[in-house]
């Protein structure tokens, strides 16, 4: 049965007792849901797939010494594009950390904290340039949310930690820091290791803060903790014309994830 090499990845030597036990799960699924071919791992999930990988978890449990691998959803600059947050969260991962920018000009916010509340728990917000801390903490706690500006949390071995606001603009927008308070802000990540970065402004000077050549909009700060510190990942957003750009700083793999957002993989 070809099928069954779709669960490799949960265990590397099943007992016979867990691939019968497997086999029948999906088998059962299968005829109830009139399912003919099945591909997990697709960014759309129907609802009889994650049926199959329920069961299959519970009937096929990693083996001792597995190492899991943690998948972080990391989006920024949404501006109200709900529906495009809404495809976002269809994504399964472990933990969804919004970048900033969900709302625009402040407006929206409630409307972005009833969706993300869909994931719950495993939801982490900044603050862009385009709401204020106080209102991305309000908006966390009555949606229960995590507040993620300037604090870290650890995900099996790694340091995730999060940063909002960006550097200044001509805009004069609610979420703005000198370089200095940026600076300042992210000297107390420079202890964490491993670490996985994810700040709303990127660093200046770069493929990922490049608004057209020659233009860039990013921040000195964000560059210069980077260089100093080499975290192991650098996730930002901010400069839309750069969605999607990715580059090294040293070791450190840094990338612009924009609305379209990138599904990070720390194992």
């Amino acid at each position: 049965m070809p099928h069954l090499l779709v669960f490799a990845a949960f265990s590397p030597r099943p007992s016979r007792e867990h691939r019968v036990a497997t086999f029948e799960c999906w088998m059962t699924l299968s005829i109830a849901c009139g399912i003919t071919q099945i591909f997990l791992g697709s960014s759309k999930i129907s609802s009889q797939r994650k049926a199959l990988a329920r069961c299959c978890r519970t009937c096929w449990p990693p083996a001792a010494g597995y190492t899991q691998v943690l998948k972080l959803l990391v989006f920024s600059d949404i501006h109200t594009d709900w529906k495009a947050l809404e495809a976002l969260l269809d994504i399964e991962a472990d933990y969804y950390i919004a970048a900033g920018d969900q709302a625009t000009w402040s407006k929206g916010l409630d409307r972005c904290g009833s969706i993300l509340k869909a994931r719950g728990d495993k939801v982490y917000v900044l603050p862009g340039n385009h709401e204020s801390a106080d209102q991305v903490a309000g908006m966390c706690a009555r949606y229960g949310l995590h507040d993620f500006h300037g604090r870290h949390f650890r995900a099996g071995k790694w340091c995730v930690a999060g940063l909002g606001y960006s550097n200044p603009t001509p805009f004069n927008t609610p979420g703005e820091y000198s370089e200095i308070q940026l600076a300042e802000r992210l000297r107390r990540f420079a202890d964490l290791k491993p670490l996985a970065l994810i700040c709303h402004a990127p660093p200046f000077g770069t493929a990922l803060d490049q608004i057209r050549p020659g233009l860039h909009a990013g921040s000195t700060a964000v560059r210069d903790f980077i260089v100093a510190h080499q975290p192991e990942y650098f996730l930002c957003g901010h400069i839309h014309e750069a969605e999607g750009a990715n580059i090294t700083i040293g070791r450190t793999r840094a990338r612009n994830v924009g609305k379209a957002g990138y599904l990070l993989e720390l194992d």
